[in-house]
């Protein structure tokens, strides 16, 4: 994160804005008493030989509260000055936000039948209800020893906190009058925290050497206490819904947290000599990374008190979810995989050449990073490898040319090499069972290395205005993507995690415009990319001893790549009255959500747009006010697959005209903020 210089004298900027979000217009808010959570687990507290029993854990965050929640609130300020002839500079920032947000959501169940159809098991409602609060503190300390050099601290403390409330109805779709509809509460609490600090040098050492530094110390929290999960189902009988009951088991309450501290030197040193009367730059330098992660898992399985008829019942045996009697045995889970060390320690150097010929510019040079990640769980589990490394080197080429035929024209082509390295939870062997899936990691991933190549034409007609078009082209090896896998020695269950499919190619084309007519400006971009991967894929086919899977190839894009991405916006700007207002479109189109292991069963994301308005309105003494508002045509978040089974038509909410089979969709409704802005000079 870079933070602007104080600036040369006082200055003062005081920002407020109050919304609300229209769904809460419609439903309450679905809270808890967040400040019952115990931040440790009994495991934690006490010891690993201390046996948990119920009263040990606190019930007063168990128990839903409804209401209307109060207006949105978000305020930030910045505050800098020079000082000692200008040599000092300090700024200072702020920020607060508490906002309320949710979604209700419809999901459908589907399994591939033996036609390698999808066909819909079950439907489920679903409402999330979030607050979240977020404070920001920035700092930044600037001294300019002489003209040669100038030092630099900047320093950050960032805590996101968030409540959810998940509710979920689940029903199967046998069209009885007599069922069971299954009912889940997820309450989770989680805490981030971010402190951030920066040291850095710039020298001018001669008049052709110039060097700079940085220090980089970051420490990294991550929290989830008390994750709880209630897992109930109603009886139907004769189509007339019976209270909330419990069975078998009912909860889980989870703690998780994990650490991480990193620690980062930078050096560059340019070097500006006279080669062949052409002034060059060359430059050179490096950095080393270490960076630690220390992740913390428990988990406690409860079972409900059951009475004479093996159940546990709403109104008969409780009322309230905190009033749930739970037997003395507790189930606990102490030595998952999430309970592990891992560390990442990268070190790298690089060469840089930059001259002009004329109208011509060229920049290339070439960096090698060599890469060092490796775990360590601290319970080993079953077959699960206990210590994992990966240990690489990649040399990375680059080089850019840019033609100026005209002052208001570029023409720009460039080549580089790129390299994505996978996360701790990527290759780490956790396994975590969810409500709809279980969640893996794979120690056995690999790293992605991308060639790049781009061409770009730039033409800037007036100030503020621009064309241009370019096209690129990216050839990725091991590009990470997760998906339904089957990895081996799991017996054949399937598990969502990471992995690589092979090699996949992308070419697109991107336009961006920018023009004015007085008042009135047209921003507008475009990119479209063809992406291709081909991985195997399976799929049921009919011989003469019955149905049997069979593995086939299919060729589809990356998964989340949308072939359209546009944006177009509507500016009016009047410096004079101080009105300055958009109106702005976004359209993503089609991607892929899921990628399945069965032939043309991937889950695709429906395109949609956008629409959002904002506008504020400036006075002379610095003040303004201003108006926002987002996702004004409500537009849903929907996947769905391509292609449909007659055995779904039953079902309203399947519209097989499309020949698509809906699997979910999310709506979020539209949220306003009124804003208060004031600046001194």
């Amino acid at each position: 994160m870079v933070m602007k210089d104080a600036p040369d004298h006082f200055q003062l900027n005081l920002n407020i804005s109050t919304g609300y979000n229209e769904i809460f217009l419609e439903r309450d808010f679905m809270g808890f008493d967040s400040k019952a959570v115990n931040f440790k687990s009994p495991y934690e507290m006490n010891g690993e030989s201390f046996t948990a029993f119920p009263k040990d854990f606190s019930s007063k965050n168990l128990d839903l509260k409804n209401y209307s929640p109060i207006p949105n609130l978000a305020a930030d300020f910045s505050i800098g000055n020079r000082f000692f002839g200008k040599k000092l500079g300090i700024i200072l920032a702020g920020s607060f936000s508490n906002n309320y947000k949710g979604s209700n959501s419809t999901t459908f169940g589907a399994e591939n039948d033996t036609l390698n159809l999808p066909l819909i098991s079950g439907k489920s409602s679903r409402t999330i209800s979030e607050q979240s609060t977020q404070i920001g503190i920035h700092n930044k300390i600037d001294f300019q020893l002489n003209k040669f050099h100038k030092f630099t601290l900047y320093n950050a403390y960032m805590n996101f906190t968030s409540e959810q409330v998940r509710q979920s109805q689940g029903n199967d779709l046998n069209n009885s009058s007599n069922s069971l509809s299954s009912y889940s509460l997820r309450y989770r609490l989680n805490n981030q925290q971010l402190l951030s600090s920066v040291f850095q040098g710039d020298h001018t050492l001669t008049n052709k050497l110039k060097a700079n530094w940085s220090f980089v110390y970051g420490n990294a929290l991550n929290q989830t206490p008390d994750n709880i999960n209630l897992s109930m189902f109603n009886e139907i009988s004769n189509n007339v819904k019976l209270p909330l009951t419990i069975s078998n088991g009912g909860s889980t309450r989870r703690w998780e947290h994990n650490t991480d501290i990193d620690w980062a030197g930078y050096l560059n040193l340019i070097y500006t000599p006279i080669i062949a009367k052409t002034p060059v730059e060359l430059s050179a330098g490096g950095l080393y990374r270490d960076k630690k992660r220390t992740s913390f898992f428990n988990e406690y399985k409860f079972f409900a008190v059951l009475n004479t008829d093996y159940k546990s019942i709403q109104g008969r045996d409780w009322n309230n979810f905190s009033d749930i009697q739970w037997k003395n045995s507790v189930d606990l889970n102490n030595n998952d995989p999430l309970n592990f060390k891992a560390f990442e320690k990268i070190a790298a150097g690089y060469l840089q050449f930059k001259f002009n010929i004329r109208k011509l510019q060229v920049v290339g040079g070439i960096r090698a990073e060599n890469t060092n990640q490796s775990y360590y769980l601290i319970y080993t589990k079953g077959d699960v490898p206990p210590i994992g490394k990966q240990i690489y080197t990649d040399l990375l080429p680059s080089l850019n040319l840019r033609y100026m035929p005209s002052e208001r024209q570029n023409l720009r082509a460039s080549y580089f090499r790129s390299v994505n390295r996978p996360g701790f939870l990527e290759i780490v062997p956790y396994l975590v069972v969810g409500e709809e899936y279980t969640e893996m990691g794979n120690p056995n991933i690999k790293h992605t290395i991308a060639d790049n190549i781009d061409i770009r034409y730039e033409f800037f007609p007036k100030p503020l205005e621009q064309f241009m078009i370019g096209a690129f082209y990216k050839n990725i090896q091991n590009p990470i993507e997760y998906g339904w896998s089957t990895p081996q020695g799991s017996k054949g269950n399937i598990y969502y995690m990471p992995d690589n499919y092979g090699t996949a190619k992308n070419l697109g084309l991107e336009l961006d415009y920018i023009k004015y007519f007085n008042f009135i400006g047209i921003k507008a971009n475009y990119t479209f990319t063809n992406s291709a991967i081909t991985t195997v894929k399976r799929f049921f086919i009919h011989k003469s001893n019955g149905w049997q899977l069979t593995d086939t190839t299919q060729t589809r894009p990356l998964y989340g790549q949308s072939a359209h991405v546009a944006n177009v916006s509507l500016l009016f700007k009047d410096t004079h009255t101080g009105w300055d207002g958009q109106l702005s479109a976004n359209y993503t189109g089609d991607r892929i959500y899921v990628v399945s292991r069965y032939f043309n069963d991937d889950q695709w994301q429906r395109g949609f747009i956008q629409l959002d308005a904002s506008i504020e309105k400036k006075f002379k003494n610095g003040m303004s006010l201003y108006l926002k508002a987002k996702n004004l045509l409500n537009s849903p978040m929907e996947v769905y697959i391509k292609k449909i089974n007659p055995a779904n038509n039953q079902l309203i909410v399947q519209d097989v005209s499309g020949n698509t089979t809906t699997i979910r969709q999310d709506h979020y409704m539209q949220s306003f903020l009124l804003g208060f802005r004031y600046k001194i000079n």
